[in-house]
This record gives structure tokens, sequence and C-alpha cells, in this order.
């Protein structure tokens, strides 16, 4: 290479990047030489090296049998208990996206009499199985690791349905409806993953049980929950509002509750202008949610505590945006400050 010149030197790299794809296509070709590599995957201590590993997996995943494919999904799902939050997600988005091209679809002509043999597994078994292993880790993980393996839950759905076929949205929707339908099940995470459901493609029935889960858990006595539930109650307005009664929806947010937080108030008000509620009753949420200088303070020193839930953090930031017009000069230099702050936190 030392005396190669302009073009040569391109092309020996294209040689090179070639031959080092064929080298890694050979290995991806056969169990045993994937399952050594997965092994040299878990061994691995280096976060950087797992990324490696990552890019493969995600450049290459296409390619690989099902069988293949099994022994991949294991693996990914192992990282969700990975300390770096970068890798369990890029996991989560992986698990997603071979989960989608798992199924081999058959393009010859089926001779006649002949049927086609019928799997034992498929994208939807894998989409249960793994989505019940997220929402209810096992037993034997730490409690942190059961709270990052539930974290890659909406990064999870995202990927799924981002990668599936239109025409199986609904069937993966209605397999994830039963975790909704579950009345033992009051995770933030699930309210999270709720936002990601593609509302277009759900039922009547889907939608309802998606409703009645966000009511239920905007009783609930967490803030964070609270907050989650309000705001997926507006997602689904936003989507679907001629589709779904009303009813509920009104009477809880006719029920003004003036120990509530102001945060939760005021995502009520958001929802209120997506209803057709009375005037009275919006005034009302108005005069909870108005800013002062004791408040907006107090929201610069919580969201700059580590302990603040980021849920929290969002809406508040929200909540700022939306009364800056109502601020003084000195307060909207403060609130920028507070947002560069924030950046850099």
């Amino acid at each position: 290479f030392s005396l190669a010149q302009g073009e040569e030197i391109i092309d020996n790299l294209k040689f090179i990047a070639i031959k080092h794809n064929i080298s890694l296509m050979n290995k991806l070709s056969h169990d045993v030489s994937l399952s050594s590599m997965i092994e040299s995957a878990r061994s691995e201590s280096d976060w950087n090296n797992i990324r490696y590993y990552l890019n493969i997996f995600e450049e290459y995943s296409t390619y690989l049998t099902q069988g293949q494919k099994l022994l991949t999904l294991n693996f990914l799902y192992e990282l969700f208990i990975n300390k770096q939050s970068d890798i369990r997600r890029i996991s989560a988005q992986l698990l997603g996206k071979i989960i989608t091209s798992f199924d081999e679809e058959y393009r010859k002509e089926i001779p006649d009499g002949e049927l086609l043999e019928v799997v034992d597994i498929n994208s939807l078994n894998l989409w249960d199985k793994y989505l019940g292993m997220i929402i209810s880790p096992d037993h034997k993980n730490t409690l942190e690791q059961k709270q990052w393996i539930s974290g890659t839950l909406d990064t999870f759905l995202w990927s799924l349905f981002q990668n599936c076929n239109e025409n199986n949205k609904k069937e993966y929707v209605q397999v994830l409806m039963k975790y909704y339908q579950n009345e033992e099940l009051m995770s933030f995470e699930l309210i999270q993953a709720g936002m990601f459901i593609p509302i277009g493609v759900c039922s009547d029935d889907n939608i309802k049980v998606l409703l009645s889960f966000a009511l239920k858990n905007a009783e609930s006595d967490d803030e964070s929950i609270v907050l989650s539930a309000f705001i997926l109650i507006e997602h689904i307005l936003k989507a679907a509002k001629n589709n779904i009664d009303l009813t509920n929806i009104v009477r809880l947010i006719k029920a003004v509750d003036e120990n509530d937080k102001y945060l939760i108030n005021f995502v009520k008000l958001r929802i209120i202008n997506l209803l057709e509620i009375e005037p009275e009753c919006k005034d009302i949420y108005k005069d909870l949610t108005k800013i002062g200088k004791s408040k907006i303070q107090s929201i610069f020193l919580d969201n700059l505590k580590a302990a603040t839930h980021w849920i929290i953090k969002r809406v508040s930031i929200d909540f700022i945006s939306y009364n800056a017009p109502k601020l003084d000069m000195v307060s909207l230099l403060q609130a920028a400050t507070h947002f560069a702050n924030l950046v850099k936190v």
C-alpha cells in the first residue's frame, strides 16, 4: 500500500472491505460459528466492543436463518440488564426488528393438493413471549435489573410497529391488548408504551381496552403514573376522538381536585381543549395552572434533582413553555437558562 496511488488505494480499500464482509457472512452462515460469536459477545466487558457486535447483527440479521434468529433474540434480551442505557435501547430496537422479519414468506406457487407446513414458532409467538418477559421479568433479576428490562418496552414496541408489515399490525396489537386487560398490571412502562401503539389500526374494542387502562391508572397515587395516564388519554383522543365514549373521561375531568399537583391539572387542561366541556370548567383549570414566581422557582429546583421522575420534568418543560408569554423578561431569562442547564445535566 505504501507504493499505491490514486484510484489504486481506493480499489484496494474496496477489496479489503469485500473480503471482510465475505469472511463475516461465512461465519454467520453456520450455527456453530454464530454461537461462538455470540459467546464471545457475552464475555465482553468493554461496552464499545458490544456495540460492534450489535452493529453486525443490525446489518446482517436479514440473512440469518430462523434458528440463528432465535439465538440472536436470546442474546439481545440478555443485554437488557447491561448497565449502559444505549446498549439496552439498541438491543430493544433490534429485538423488535428481528421479530418482524422472523417469518419466512413462501413466494412460489403452491401445487394443487399441497399445503404449506405449519411452523411451531412464528413472529406472533415471539412477540407474545418477549412481551411477557419484558413486562414481567424473571424473579431472579434484581429490582434494578427488572426496571432496566421493563424500561425497554416502549422502544421494543416502537421498533416492532415501525418495521412490521402494515397488514400484520392488527394481529400484533391484538396480542398486546391482553396485557392491558390484565387488572393486576399497573405499570408506568405499559402506559408509556401505549403512546407507540398505532391507534389507526386498533379496533373499537382495542381502543376501549387501552382507554380503560389509562383511566384506571389516572386514579393512582403516584404522580408520574397519573401524568402518564392523562398523556395517554390525550394521545388517544387526538387519534380517535370520534370512535370512543367520552363519558368517563368527562366525568374524570369535571371532578376537579384542588389538591392535585399543578402539572396534572395542566395536562387535564390540554385534554379539555380537545373536548366540548363547559367554559366554566376550563376557567377553573386555568386558575389552578396559573404560574407565579414561587411556582416557577419550585419547578427549576425540582427539575435539577436526580430524584425527580423524567416524565415530571418533561411535563414541567411543556408547562413553562405554555406559560412563557405570561412571564416577565427576568423570568423568561431564568427559564432559558434553566433549559440550557437541563441539556447539560
